[in-house]
């Protein structure tokens, strides 16, 4: 009689090969009381569960942010066939994001101190904040790098010191 909508449901997998949370740990089993905590762990243990499945392999995600800072490969030894296919899902509802850097968290952020200030116009001293991130940098970091904001996902500009215009005047921004 027309048409009809019904409203989507997320099913809570517990059915999956192997479980992965924010909150797990990747000397866990990967199950869903003890689940492991990083793709690169999930990817370990779908390689180690390959070598004697018999049909598809199920990973199961938790909502969640999972950071993986180092560079995850994915190999030929890591894809499915025919006979076992690997699935990769979410577990429940909510948003599984994979980040291939770190987030800097809001309460990582201080007021600059009243010598840095001095560097900058007094309308923007208010305004600026700093967060330490140098132990989670590698080397070959360079002032063209990006930062995103945690607060409302924008983009912000990774400085070492005073920001000026591509014209090399001092407007701050």
């Amino acid at each position: 009689t027309g048409n009809s909508y019904k409203t989507p449901t997320f099913e809570l997998y517990t059915t999956a090969d192997v479980y992965v949370a924010v909150d797990g740990n990747d000397k866990n089993p990967g199950t869903l009381d003890k689940p492991l905590a990083t793709l690169e762990g999930a990817r370990n243990k779908v390689r180690e569960l390959k070598k004697t499945a018999k049909d598809e392999i199920v990973v199961a995600f938790k909502a969640g942010e999972y950071e993986s800072p180092d560079n995850l490969t994915f190999t030929p030894e890591d894809t499915g066939t025919a006979e076992v296919p690997i699935t990769y899902r979410v577990y429940g509802d909510g948003d599984v994001i994979f980040n291939a850097g770190f987030t800097i968290k809001n309460n990582e952020f201080v007021k600059i101190d009243s010598d840095e200030a001095k560097k900058f116009p007094s309308a923007a001293r208010d305004f600026i904040y700093k967060a330490d991130i140098s132990d989670r940098l590698p080397e070959e970091i360079t002032v063209n790098n990006y930062l995103f904001s945690e607060k409302n996902g924008t983009m912000c500009w990774q400085a070492r010191d005073i920001n000026k215009d591509v014209s090399g005047t001092d407007k701050f921004y």
